[in-house]
């Protein structure tokens, strides 16, 4: 496990930033990495379709990926067909995403020194898993592997023992319904923490308006900078993207902001498909800005099964069709696929964790943005543009 560095923060920084040095993938890595963004955000489009535009909530696509990613190499038949063919896969093998996953582990945790990442997997199983299996997993994941639990009391004290201690205490506990009737749980965690490249001032941040959804107003506390760096800033037909860095810039939070007259809807269509996604890296401009927006805090609870099974994966959730026998001599089929996040955006930067868990049965003249409004995010890396996290904040006050 990547030990979680000690808090940073914007008054004190105990080292300077590593340098920018671009991530290149090799061919294959390429392909998955790819693959990997077209299921991030055909989950996120899904997932901002069914959601109730006054709610907050925050989802870690790529979390979910690597769940998935891991369960192929338990999977067989139909199963194994469908989880490729939602990830994109192709010709892929389950080989080339086992690698590109190791490669992205270790690059991506790397790549700046002042933004913490940690990637985290468990199995557990009231009896034992393949084999061939738990090797995989523990080569590729960095997956721990609990067999023969009770699957009571005790095994849900020891899930939220090891949530809270992958995710730096911020997941301490994840109830799992009807745990006392599951075969097995696979788990997977991710955990992020970085520092603006420019943070905010906290002297400058005062109470001020937000205009919710249904025309309504809230009080809330608002941060404020005149950054000295250029950030990115894009222009479109029906909203503004404002890109903050952290750290030496490998990660940054896009925020995506609609104009009066659109709906957080229409943010979260400007970044539906890889090619906006690109469009947008490609054409943002560096700009001097102003920048005005809230402090936010999100902890949700997502169910992903309805989600994933209308993007094709039907036999994984039907223990008629459903064959992991790769992974459990009984095979089985999962029953949900859960996820708990928690981000916390403040003057300093970005803390962010997630628990995906998978049961059985610009231009010189500079702008001035305020965010008053219900807006979208997303926190990237950006050479392969992983979505670690996104989602919407409707109403920063809860």
């Amino acid at each position: 496990m990547l030990a979680v560095a000690a808090v940073l923060s914007c008054s004190k920084v105990d080292n300077e930033p590593t340098p920018y040095q671009k991530i290149t993938l090799g061919t294959k890595a390429a392909e998955v990495n790819a693959s990997f963004i077209d299921f991030s955000l055909g989950l996120n489009e899904a997932i901002a379709t069914k959601s109730d535009e006054k709610q907050n909530y925050c989802l870690s696509p790529l979390s979910a990926a690597l769940n998935m990613a891991l369960l192929l190499n338990g999977a067989d038949g139909t199963t194994f067909a469908e989880i490729k063919k939602v990830l994109g896969l192709d010709s892929l093998t389950e080989s080339d995403v086992n690698a590109y996953v190791r490669t992205m582990m270790d690059l991506i945790r790397t790549a700046d020194n002042q933004t913490t990442i940690s990637f985290s997997s468990s199995l557990w199983s009231r009896k034992t898993f393949v084999p061939s299996f738990t090797e995989t997993c523990r080569t590729f994941y960095d997956s721990e592997i609990f067999e023969n639990e009770s699957f009571g009391s005790s095994t849900q004290a020891e899930l939220n023992k090891w949530a809270k201690r992958v995710t730096n205490g911020m997941i301490s506990e994840f109830t799992i319904p009807d745990l006392e009737f599951l075969f097995f749980l696979v788990t997977n965690n991710l955990y992020f923490k970085g520092i603006w490249s420019e943070c905010f001032e906290e002297s400058k941040t005062k109470n001020g308006q937000f205009k919710l959804t249904d025309g309504t107003v809230v009080t809330v506390p608002m941060m404020s900078a005149k950054f000295k760096k250029p950030k990115g800033y894009l222009r479109l037909e029906t909203c503004k993207c404002v890109e903050l860095p952290y750290g030496n810039g490998h990660y940054s939070m896009l925020l995506i902001v609609p104009d009066e007259e659109h709906t957080l809807a229409d943010a979260h269509r400007a970044v539906r498909d890889t090619e906006a996604l690109s469009r947008i890296e490609t054409y943002m401009g560096r700009t001097n800005l102003t920048l005005t927006m809230p402090r936010f805090s999100i902890a949700s609870s997502l169910e992903l099964q309805d989600a994933l099974a209308g993007m094709g994966l039907k036999s994984l959730f039907n223990s008629r069709d459903c064959d992991l026998t790769k992974m459990t001599p009984e095979g089985g089929a999962i029953g949900r696929v859960m996820q708990k996040a928690v981000i916390n955006v403040d003057e300093s930067g970005t803390e962010a964790a997630t628990s995906t868990v998978s049961t059985s049965e610009i231009g010189a003249s500079g702008y001035e943005v305020t965010i008053d409004r219900p807006f979208a995010f997303a926190i990237i890396e950006k050479d392969t543009n992983a979505i670690l996290f996104s989602g919407q904040v409707a109403n920063p006050s809860k």
